[in-house]
């Protein structure tokens, strides 16, 4: 049986044979971690934040081309 104590530089990567896996721990057995689980660890550990993800399906020129919407005039209560 293998133990670790808790340290300040999570998650703990398995490196092997060319590999990183990142495991969680359900109850008493470990498994892969999925992707949304290792982004709450990484961002858990102050490796990641969320504003610093890419956005799928954009560009710089989309967002570029983005147009502020107009405000709406205000409403009159009479």
């Amino acid at each position: 049986m293998l133990s670790i104590s808790a340290g300040t530089a999570k998650p703990y990567v398995l490196r092997h044979k060319n590999r990183e896996d990142i495991y969680i721990r359900v109850g008493s057995f470990s498994r892969l971690a999925t992707r949304e689980q290792m982004v709450r660890l990484f961002g858990s550990g102050g490796l990641l934040n969320i504003e610093d993800l890419p956005v799928s399906g954009t560009s710089m020129k989309k967002i570029l081309q983005i147009q502020p919407v107009p405000s709406a005039p205000p409403e009159r209560y009479f």
